[in-house]
């Protein structure tokens, strides 16, 4: 019988960046996922050094992977720490495969992949596996633990962003709370609302062990825009000509917003009769509800005007003048 060995164990699983749902990474990020990565081989190549030998035979049958020969650690069960954001029915359903049987370091990546499967599935992007010291030999138990890693900070272009309406706008509450991709998609999406921005996100490593930094990459253009259009689909009382010019400005206030006023004329043959003016602003307050919209537009008909003021919620008001 080979002697008891004590086995002390650190690593750190790195999700894969392949994966198509985890946001753009900055050549930072790359760079210290590729040194967690070293580190990570190091460790295993130490791990397997120290593994004792497989005895001939193993209680509770086969390994839920069969491990290379001689190579595994012979447990009980495995314990789970630091989760809150899965269900406990999706995890017990994974390390329960372990029970009773000698794994090694490829099980051990392995169930350390699948868990983080779990999250990467959420969403959960930031959330990392490890095992911490412990002796497995002694114990007959493998602890693992999860880092649900913070959103600790956002910046815009790699610097800090103080105070910022359109961060607090696009991507409230996130601060120092579980990073979602779900939520930094959404987020994305309301600064990308605006023409004149093409923001892209990165994950840039925290200063604290288990944080992360949002990265927002965004160099907008000119917040101005302009068109004009004509078209021959007019009516034959005001004319088949009709002209509209759209002019807008991109965050005026600051809050991921969008002010644009509109022109429209029918006409040549009723010159007068089919002027049309509107003005409409657009922001994300909130990530949760659906933009709020504000149309104001006036025409002139045979009868009488008629002005109207209309919200998103589909409430209107109209005036009638008699």
């Amino acid at each position: 019988m080979p002697p008891r060995t004590s086995a002390l164990i650190f690593l750190l699983l790195t999700a894969a960046s392949g994966n198509p749902a985890a946001a753009r990474r900055s050549p930072a990020d790359d760079f210290a996922r590729r040194q967690a990565e070293r580190n990570d081989q190091q460790r295993l190549d130490d791990l397997k050094k120290i593994t004792p030998q497989q005895q001939p035979a193993a209680r509770g049958g086969e390994p839920a992977q069969q491990p290379a020969p001689g190579a595994c650690f012979a447990i009980s069960h495995v314990e789970l720490a630091g989760v809150t954001r899965l269900p406990t029915s999706a995890t017990d359903r994974i390390i329960s495969a372990y029970r009773n049987k000698c794994i090694g370091v490829a099980q051990i990546n392995i169930l350390m992949r699948d868990i983080t499967t779990l999250y990467l599935d959420k969403g959960y992007v930031t959330s990392r596996i490890f095992v911490p010291a412990q002796d497995i030999a002694g114990s007959k138990v493998l602890k693992l633990v999860a880092v649900e890693g913070k959103l600790s900070d956002i910046y815009i272009n790699g610097k800090p962003a103080l105070d910022s309406a359109m961060l607090e706008t696009a991507f409230p509450g996130m601060k120092d709370h579980i990073a979602n991709l779900r939520d930094i998609e959404q987020g994305l999406d309301q600064i990308n609302r605006l023409q004149s921005n093409k923001a892209k996100t990165a994950m840039l490593p925290g200063k604290d062990e288990g944080t992360s930094i949002l990265n927002i990459q965004n160099v907008p253009e000119h917040a101005w825009h302009a068109s004009f259009a004509n078209n021959n689909l007019g009516q034959e009382e005001t004319g088949y000509s009709s002209s509209t010019l759209s002019l807008g400005y991109d965050g005026l206030l600051g809050l991921n917003d969008e002010i644009d006023f509109s022109y429209g004329r029918t006409g040549p043959d009723y010159p007068w009769r089919g002027d049309g003016d509107g003005i409409s602003r657009w922001s994300s307050e909130q990530r949760t509800s659906s933009p709020s919209v504000v149309t104001m537009a006036s025409r002139v008909s045979s009868n009488s005007p008629v002005a109207s003021v209309q919200i998103a919620s589909s409430n209107a008001l109209a005036l009638r003048n008699p």
